[in-house]
């Protein structure tokens, strides 16, 4: 499926490739030309740009609008000399982005959920997360290696050298693989594997979130999975943003929503603002379902895992919440629905609080028109990070995550003021 016209923008002259029959059938054309133009933001990343033109095909070319993509570059993307969590620590792939919707430069975004902070700005929404592809981090091999028989980290010779841009990875590697390093690899993921494959680079793997690999369509360059590294907050979803006050482009996102992804995104969400973490801190997460079975409602589970920058500390916590139906709640009794529905409520307008404008946002995500059983679930969500975060806290995970974020902060004080330039190009 495409979408019905398509179009990008680099700032200079436009390109079309309209799935339209194009001038060989006129009333086609005519009739593509008087859809109203809708200009989508993306960065200039080939992934970026998958996962734009991804939406887009789901929108699908019925849905009655021509789309404009405007290439445009983040501090993110032009500081690519020092790790990320010694740049900033939120909003480094987002702000240019929302400066763009905020100005009406253009009407919607895609993001990658990762990127997103939990604090969305005033007059922004984010009223879609698309199905979510598997959040797992993956093993790719240089190719002395795939030759040689390697499958995984475990096969590699002691000192090898991996590459990621991730203190999350790093820190749950180093400690599961004490024999190999870690090295801070930045840039796009083609700039990364062609340093993976330069000699002077020194590289024997990268790690890098499987999801990526798919939209590239480089699975085949997966040497194996890693099942027991918990990915990132949102890692494999994407999220569409827009205008708070922009009811048109809601309405023609809401058939994209993914109800579970959305929850999944408001719970570990919540976690991460619950601790104040960014990517200067190294927490690693997993949502988990398990279905209704009789009496028992469908539950959702949150794994989460904190560590030092080293690896040396490590303090792991999970809890659940179940997502009950009215029907269940009524079966449970009278006095524990109305208890429930009272905790529910109260977590709903503490969210609300966030912003009078806009009364359904969750952790700076907003569901469009929540009935009910909606309001209560994203709750039950908000609440099961809380939990989680405490539960961290409880361990004793606060001093290794100020630790982090102070050695962040440090170590962006010790380094020359970042110069972004455009279109950089990142060094071994």
């Amino acid at each position: 499926m495409q979408p019905a016209s398509v179009r990008t923008d680099s700032g200079g002259d436009s390109a079309s490739a309209s799935s339209a029959a194009g001038d060989a059938d006129s009333a086609a054309s005519v009739s593509a030309s008087a859809l109203p133009v809708v200009s989508v933001g993306s960065r200039r990343s080939e992934l970026a740009l998958r996962q734009t033109h991804e939406v887009l095909r789901q929108l699908g070319p019925d849905c009655g609008r021509q789309f404009r993509i405007v290439h445009m570059d983040t501090i993110g993307d032009q500081i690519l000399d020092r790790a990320l969590s010694h740049i900033g620590d939120k909003g480094l792939f987002t702000q240019e982005l929302d400066a763009a919707l905020l100005s009406g430069q253009v009407q919607l975004v895609v993001h990658s959920l990762k990127d997103l902070p939990t604090q969305c700005p005033d007059g922004l929404a984010v009223p879609c997360i698309l199905r979510r592809e598997l959040p797992r981090d993956a093993l790719v091999l240089h190719p002395r290696h795939v030759e040689a028989g390697v499958k995984d980290l475990a096969g590699l010779p002691p000192g090898s050298v991996i590459g990621t841009s991730s203190l999350r990875r790093s820190a749950q590697l180093s400690r599961a693989h004490p024999g190999l390093r870690f090295q801070s690899v930045r840039g796009n993921l083609g700039t990364r594997w062609r340093k993976l494959n330069a000699q002077e680079c020194g590289l024997d793997g990268l790690i890098l979130a499987e999801a990526g690999l798919v939209r590239m369509g480089w699975t085949d360059r997966i040497a194996c999975s890693l099942q027991h590294c918990l990915p990132a907050v949102g890692q494999g979803a994407l999220a569409v943003q827009c205008r708070n006050d922009d009811q048109d482009t809601v309405r023609l996102l809401r058939p994209l929503l993914h109800r579970d992804s959305f929850l999944e995104a408001v719970a570990e969400r919540s976690l991460l603002r619950a601790l104040d973490g960014g990517c200067s801190v190294p927490l690693g997460v997993r949502s988990v379902w398990s279905e209704a079975a009789g009496d028992a409602p469908r539950r959702l589970k949150l794994e989460a895992r904190v560590l030092s920058v080293d690896g040396t500390e490590v303090f792991e916590f999970e809890a659940d919440e179940a997502l009950t139906e009215d029907v269940g709640e009524e079966e449970a009794g009278p006095t524990s629905a109305k208890r429930r529905r009272q905790s529910a409520g109260e977590a709903a307008e503490a969210e609300a609080a966030e912003s009078p404008e806009s009364p359904e946002r969750f952790i700076g995500l907003h569901y469009p028109e929540p009935d009910g059983r909606d309001r209560r679930h994203l709750a039950a969500c908000v609440r099961l990070g809380r939990r989680v975060a405490d539960g961290l806290l409880a361990l004793g995970a606060g001093p290794v995550l100020a630790a982090a974020k102070a050695a962040a902060k440090s170590a962006a004080g010790k380094l020359a003021p970042p110069v972004p330039q455009a279109n950089a190009q990142p060094s071994c």
